[in-house]
């Protein structure tokens, strides 16, 4: 499993950073992990799944110690319905 190196923010934090990205479908190798980031000693991994969440038994032999989960949310309004909220929306005019 490959870590890529993230410069910038490596320089920034004054840390070894790197990410990994697993495909959709992909399977995340939790041992190789492990052994890929303490051979390259990484301070901080930032691991990317967009499928699904990581088991816990891969976050547990891969020793991962913060798993932050984001959701990525979206509704469609219609006009009558933005005129009546306490907020303001910016929205797409359709033509």
């Amino acid at each position: 499993m490959e870590i890529e190196h993230l410069p910038w923010d490596s320089d920034f934090f004054r840390k070894k950073i790197g990410k990994v990205n697993i495909p959709v479908l992909g399977h995340f190798d939790s041992c190789a992990f492990k052994k890929n980031a303490v051979k390259e000693n990484y301070d901080l991994i930032y691991i990317f799944k967009y499928d699904n969440i990581l088991n816990q038994q891969d976050i547990s032999i891969a020793n991962l110690e913060l798993v932050d989960i984001m959701i990525t949310m979206s509704k469609s309004f219609d006009k009558k319905e933005c005129k009546n909220m306490n907020f303001e929306l910016n929205y797409l005019h359709k033509n």
